[in-house]
């Protein structure tokens, strides 16, 4: 959450809202980047080592994907993964092109402005 509200009744209920960090406005670049590389560094696999949607489980050990439903599998490439992994574990929110591929290229790439796209 970036705000300009510093009050802890502030902070609270933002945090309390679903907010997983605060940073108050005015705040410098350096503090911002190092808050975000440190939400990507959280660990999101969950303590069997998949996640699943539906029918589908994503292996996050092996890289796989397999349908619970007939009991086939795919290996993924890594970006493939990735990308899977992030929309599962955001299952029911709407996630942009600019936030899938910030979330799996990173800031500073040299990936086409397509590339989710042509992942997806």
């Amino acid at each position: 959450m970036l705000t300009t509200k510093s009050e802890l009744d502030d902070k609270v209920t933002g945090l309390d809202s679903g907010a997983d960090d605060h940073l108050t406005k005015p705040f410098m670049m350096k503090e911002l980047l190092a808050r975000l590389r440190a939400l990507g560094r959280r660990n999101i696999d969950p303590p069997d080592g998949t996640l699943s949607f539906g029918d589908i489980a994503l292996d996050t050990g092996i890289l796989s994907l397999a349908c619970t439903a007939n009991g086939q599998s795919v290996r993924l490439g890594e970006k493939e993964y990735h990308i899977l992994e992030y929309l599962i574990a955001n299952q029911g929110q709407i996630l942009t092109c600019e936030q899938l591929a910030l979330k799996i290229w990173g800031y500073e790439n040299e990936a086409e402005y397509n590339n989710v796209e042509v992942y997806m």
